[in-house]
């Protein structure tokens, strides 16, 4: 199997601070990939450990010149240094940014063009902080892509995407406490290394279930090292004495085959049993997919989730992986908070937004006229008439925090809930007047639920669904969105996640259909 490494290390870039880490972890990725068998020629380096800039146009001629080898089956593409998320999406700081808003590698982009190369397996491995840009500069930052622009060469291959860490948190450098010069480390390079060498074995499959002869070799596949790498970290802060101090927690959006795919082989001394770690869970096997078909009504949505949406959660904790390690409160308490009713359930207006968790300091609205109505509510008279699910607007809602834009709905209540400083949940709720309201009064017991856990998911950054009912969640999402399109946007991050690009583009569909728009 030909493989391929590129290793981005950028220590300084721009006005920010050095990072004392970076090259510490390209020495340890690049002795990995020696030990994996990788050649020189196919270990590339762009770092600016030599004091030369690192940029966009170098980078995209090395992952050009490596794309182009018909025999490559494999590309990691390491980065260490300064990252930032903008408009939900990841960049690379490089040597010019910010100064240059080009000299940034647009994670997003450069993933969606690695899927048309004929490289089946890409790993893009990011040591970088996720946090919003810092300052108007930062935030005009647009990057560059650093695949090449081609026509696809066949099925699309698969990216999987490795952080140090959750979307909006840092990703740290600890000082080593055993040095005296105080030496600066990489916890997330470190662990991932670590990992990838074998040296945590509940981590490894064997190599070869049919091969009597292979007895020793074993795979480091993704979706393990995802669900692995969590617990690491928390074991590595509370083993150096930052466990008080800093909260990190490694995060990753896999899409590889579990059973093919693999980022590293192992010899591992006796014979591994058994198939390794188990890579699912969820009672029986993934129901039929039934395709989009019509909407349902509203008592038989109920019943439906009741019977299969009920069980896609299967009771899964989030917190299993890394249950010492959680973030501002634990994911049942949160998952709590959001299936709670709160406020009022409609306005004479039949538009209207409220508020949880800060204070509503102003607001104006585009398509309607907005009324204060104490500091958490604010009531909207459309402008113009029509029919319920219709698009009026949009809102700017100023509180203490900042300010929140959001569209504007006939007939629906614009719910914003607001936890630590930040937006956590957006949930578009029907008046009595509107149909589907009754959903939101969840006789069954399960549509606020459901909805609650998924949201809470995608704000936690985790993954609470078995790999098997993808296409159940796809289905309970494209039936429900009609009663709260967030749901579209939660359903489509999950799916995303796991490359079904098909059925985001349905779920899409499915808004437009039912409320006009796409709503973005």
């Amino acid at each position: 199997m030909d493989r391929a490494v590129v290793l981005i290390g950028v220590r300084k870039s721009g006005g920010l601070p050095e990072l004392q880490a970076v090259d510490a972890g390209l020495d340890h990725m690049a002795a990995w990939a020696t030990a994996q068998g990788i050649p020189d020629d196919l270990v590339v380096e762009c770092s600016d450990r030599d004091g030369q800039p690192v940029t966009a146009a170098a980078i995209t001629t090395v992952i050009a010149d490596l794309v182009a080898r018909p025999s490559l089956e494999q590309l990691v593409v390491y980065f260490a240094g300064h990252g930032v998320n903008n408009g939900q999406s990841e960049y690379w700081l490089l040597s010019g940014a910010p100064d240059n808003p080009n000299e940034a590698v647009n994670v997003a982009g450069s993933a969606l063009l690695a899927e048309r190369h004929q490289v089946p397996h890409v790993v893009l491995v990011s040591d970088a902080c996720r946090t919003a840009p810092a300052g108007i500069q930062a935030l005009g930052v647009t990057g560059s892509v650093v695949f090449p622009n081609v026509a696809p060469m066949g099925p699309a291959s698969t990216v999987d995407q490795f952080y140090a860490c959750l979307l909006g948190s840092p990703a740290n450098e600890i000082a080593d406490k055993d040095e005296a010069a105080r030496v600066y480390r990489s916890l997330y390079t470190e662990i991932l290394v670590e990992a990838l060498q074998g040296d945590h074995r509940d981590l490894l499959e064997p190599a070869s279930t049919t091969d009597p002869q292979d007895t020793t070799g074993a795979f480091v596949r993704p979706w393990p090292l995802k669900r692995g790498l969590p617990g690491l970290a928390l074991e590595r802060l509370k083993a150096t004495g930052a466990y008080l101090t800093v909260n990190q927690q490694p995060d990753a959006r896999v899409t590889s085959d579990p059973q093919v795919a693999w980022v590293s082989r192992v010899e591992v001394g006796p014979p591994m049993r058994g198939g390794g770690p188990t890579r699912g869970r969820g009672p029986g096997a993934a129901v039929p997919p039934r395709g989009p078909g019509p909407a349902v009504r509203d008592r038989d949505l109920g019943s439906r989730v009741a019977r299969e949406v009920g069980d896609v959660l299967d009771g899964r904790d989030p917190n299993r992986r890394n249950r010492d390690q959680r973030p501002s409160r634990d994911f049942a308490d949160a998952t709590a908070e959001l299936d709670a009713d709160y406020g009022p359930r409609s306005f004479e207006s039949g538009v209207g937004i409220k508020v949880r968790g800060t204070r509503v300091v102003e607001a104006r609205a585009w398509g309607g006229q907005p009324e204060l109505r104490g500091d958490d509510l604010v009531r909207i008279w459309p402008t113009t008439s029509g029919p319920a699910r219709e698009l009026t607007g949009a809102a700017l809602v100023v509180v203490d925090e900042g300010a929140i834009v959001v569209p504007t709905l006939r007939g629906f209540l614009v719910g914003v809930t607001v936890r630590d400083g930040q937006v956590v949940d957006v949930a578009w709720e029907p008046t009595p007047t509107t149909d589907g309201a009754d959903v939101w009064e969840d006789p069954d017991g399960t549509f606020r639920p459901v909805r609650a856990r998924l949201a809470t998911a995608s704000a936690f950054g985790v993954d609470p669904i078995a790999e098997d009912r993808t296409d159940q969640v796809r289905d309970w999402v494209l039936d429900s969105l009609r009663l709260d399109p967030s749901v579209a946007v939660y359903g489509a991050w999950f799916l995303q996640d796991r490359g079904r690009r098909d059925d985001v583009v349905a779920i899409r569909d499915r808004v437009v259909q039912v409320f006009g728009t796409s709503l973005a």
